[in-house]
């Protein structure tokens, strides 16, 4: 009697597990246990002992685990090899490198995986990302719990059918032309397309207020896939599929507005560089869908990466240019390399000898000058380039320029403009950077007050309140386009600061809750309203001392927490984080108490545990922890 209620009670313990087993949700199981990007590349840069002079790493993460892949730029190999098991929930003892060079020891948190790190995000929320078929193996690991999914389910779902699209229409090549695509194929992506915005379409049934990934305003996203895929769909002269999605295609009213003061800023028959989705599609909405400002050619810098890219404009818009898509499908199967010997050169001259070559030649890279001139406006530019390598995109923009010497030319980003060895030649003109033919001693004009006039009619608290993660971008250009205005143009700067100090109250700013809001309210008030800004401190001083109780490393958004950090350092410290070895300020009593509670807290955050297996979040805590000290706080 008592064995048989022994071997009950056994037989009711198996049961139970085996349904407990079957009742662990895989979906959960991926996002609790399997570490982050960060600690993955963390652990690499221990592990693994020896650089790769021929290959590119990666990360593949699969549901069996994290692997490190391969792939051999001479042999043309690729391999993969697990680092990181989803079934036995631990690293590997370790890693081999088929392709590592044995007598060049690897240094720490190397850069060669910061290109890996700033995809975080992706490889973070994705269930599966970074190899051919992550897309596909996303919607078969769903397919089966269609009736549960959650919204970040959906969006996994979105993204994977958004990429199978893509996949479909590039058919594999990466250095695809234009050209009409298949029938059979066009369907096929249209298929993927259309169930891609349906689940976005979802998301925004069962939660209008849920935050996508990077872009965080669901609208603002939905927006820009209906636009990349009617970007998409052109590039493949499928003009039926791409109208449809420009038809389905909607934004609200901020971010109208917001693209139409880009347009604005533009002169007639410009051309406008631009640089993400969120500076590219709301233009060609406002462009293709209310005909506004068609004139303005908009050229997306990263697509330029892709011949058919760089064709489709040429062919639609009828500018000049050196290259097209064979010649530079050529090239881009090139490295380009610095020639730090070769001194500067006509850029046109260049570029001919290189595309008359480029077919022909079985260098497997090129060299470039760091040095050109360029034709415009009657004048010469006179670039030097900057940065680590030369990026092909690079190569396409200056063909534009100079190959359209007597147009207008306009950019998103001074930064593309440095890049260009083009900063010097700038004038701030309301959102855009205008280039001029000579360099400029001051960042404003004439024109600049009349643009910076335009963007006043539209800086007030409901719309940069509209606007989100996207308001301090827009309060930026305001603020910073006042700062750059010149002695000459006194009247009009104090009177644009009284302007902005009335339609943006410090108390509304405040309320707003977006501290990169605050940090630039702070850094233009301390420059030209000192009392507006310790108005600002005062205020916000109990709100950021709570933030900064609130901070915790065991928070999964905990990088949210260090660039607050870096923020609220800004704001009491006076002065951005890299800047204080230079100018180290003086620092008020009220203010300290600020930063005595944030050095506090980056002491915790720094003895957590958390951080030992993270490089990257130690090295941005480390930085402020010195800058903190080098405030010589008491």
């Amino acid at each position: 009697m008592k064995s048989t209620r022994i071997i009950t009670a056994i037989g009711f313990i198996l049961i139970t597990l085996s349904i407990n087993s079957r009742t662990i949700d895989p979906r959960e199981s991926i996002r609790n246990n399997f570490p982050s990007l960060e600690e993955v590349l963390s652990f690499l840069n221990n592990a693994l002992l020896y650089e790769c002079q021929s290959c590119q790493y990666g990360i593949a993460k699969k549901e069996s685990g994290y692997f490190l892949t391969y792939r051999n730029f001479i042999s043309k190999e690729s391999d993969e090899q697990l680092i990181w098991s989803s079934a036995n929930n631990k690293f590997v003892e370790s890693v081999r490198s088929d392709y590592a060079n044995m007598n060049r020891p690897r240094s720490q948190a190397n850069n060669e995986f910061s290109e890996l790190y700033n995809q975080r995000e992706k490889f973070d929320f994705m269930f599966f990302y970074g190899y051919n078929n992550w897309a596909q193996d996303i919607v078969n690991f769903l397919k089966p719990m269609k009736d549960s999914l959650s919204a970040e389910d959906l969006e996994n779902m979105a993204r994977a059918n958004g990429e199978l699209a893509k996949q479909a229409i590039n058919q594999g090549n990466q250095f695809r032309k234009y050209k009409t695509l298949r029938t059979e194929d066009g369907e096929k992506a249209s298929a993927y397309a259309q169930n891609s915005m349906e689940y976005w379409a979802a998301i925004k049934k069962i939660n209008p207020k849920y935050t996508p990934l990077i872009i965080e305003d669901l609208d603002l996203k939905i927006g820009n896939e209906n636009m990349h895929f009617y970007n998409l769909f052109n590039s493949v002269k499928m003009e039926n599929k791409a109208n449809y999605f420009l038809s389905r295609a909607w934004y609200p009213e901020c971010y109208i507005q917001s693209a139409k003061n880009l347009l604005f800023s533009c002169s007639i028959d410009a051309f406008l560089i631009t640089q993400g989705d969120s500076d590219t599609y709301p233009l060609w909405y406002v462009q293709k869908k209310q005909n506004y400002r068609n004139d303005v050619v908009v050229i997306n810098a990263p697509l330029l990466y892709t011949p058919w890219f760089l064709q489709m404009n040429k062919e639609r818009y009828k500018y000049n240019s050196l290259l097209d898509q064979n010649s530079y499908a050529a090239l881009l199967k090139k490295g380009m390399y610095w020639d730090n010997k070769q001194e500067k050169v006509p850029f046109k001259n260049w570029l001919s000898q290189k595309v008359q070559t480029s077919d022909t030649s079985t260098l497997l890279y090129d060299l470039v000058p760091k040095a050109f001139i360029i034709p415009f406006k009657g004048s010469n530019l006179n670039v030097k380039m900057n940065g680590n390598f030369f990026a092909h995109n690079d190569l396409a923009i200056l063909d534009i320029i100079s190959s359209n010497p007597a147009r207008d030319f306009n950019f998103t980003s001074p930064f593309q403009m440095y890049l260009l060895g083009l900063v010097e030649y700038y004038l701030e003109r309301g959102k855009s950077f205008h280039l001029t033919p000579k360099i400029q001693p001051f960042k404003s004009d004439k024109e600049s007050i009349r643009q910076l006039d335009n963007l006043m009619l539209y800086t007030e608290v409901s719309y940069l309140n509209a606007l989100k993660h996207s308001g301090a971008y827009e309060l930026n250009f305001v603020c910073y386009g006042i700062q750059e205005l010149p002695p000459l143009f006194n009247t009009d700067k104090m009177r644009l600061i009284e302007e902005l100090m009335n339609q943006l109250p410090i108390s509304q700013i405040i309320k707003m809750n977006n501290l990169s809001m605050l940090e630039s309210m702070s850094a233009f008030c301390s420059e030209v309203a000192p009392k507006q800004n310790e108005q600002l401190k005062n205020e916000a001083r109990p709100i950021l001392l709570d933030r900064i109780e609130e901070m915790s490393v065991l928070n999964k958004a905990f990088e949210k927490d260090i660039q607050n950090m870096e923020e609220i350092f800004s704001i009491y410290a006076g002065i951005r984080l890299q800047w204080v070895k230079f100018e180290p300020p003086t620092i008020a009593p009220s203010d300290q108490f600020v930063l005595d509670a944030l050095y506090k807290k980056v002491q915790q955050f720094l003895n957590n545990p958390v951080i030992e297996n993270r490089d990257w979040s130690e090295l941005k805590l480390q930085a402020l922890k010195k800058g903190l000290e080098n405030l010589e706080l008491n």
